[in-house]
């Protein structure tokens, strides 16, 4: 299912990492290591025209990736690296079809 029915707000942010999970068979999502313990600190949101639910959508949900494997390391800042993954989200251009009247 892709998702892109009608709906969303105007004043509302949406998640990159919600869409993923629609999307997706497998629920892992985490941008930050901690004593071994995975979080999910780092999100991309944005407006109803990046909202695949949106009367008002632009822009489709192509997909998310988040790059962590420098985090597996035991010293990504002496490796030149910071201690988050990085999110990167990509779009379709595909805005919502009017109902025909």
């Amino acid at each position: 299912m892709s998702g892109l029915q009608t709906g969303g707000s105007d004043s509302d942010l949406y998640s990159a990492q919600a869409l993923q999970q629609y999307r997706s068979l497998r629920d892992v999502y985490y941008t930050h290591v901690f004593k071994n313990v995975r979080q999910s600190l780092d999100h991309i949101l944005f407006s109803q025209e990046f909202y695949d639910n949106s009367r008002r959508r632009r822009w489709a949900f192509d997909g998310l990736i988040v790059d962590n494997d420098h985090l597996h390391h035991d010293d990504p800042k002496e490796r030149g690296a910071n201690d988050h993954g990085l999110v990167k989200v990509s779009f379709k251009y595909r805005p919502v079809r009017s109902a025909a009247v």
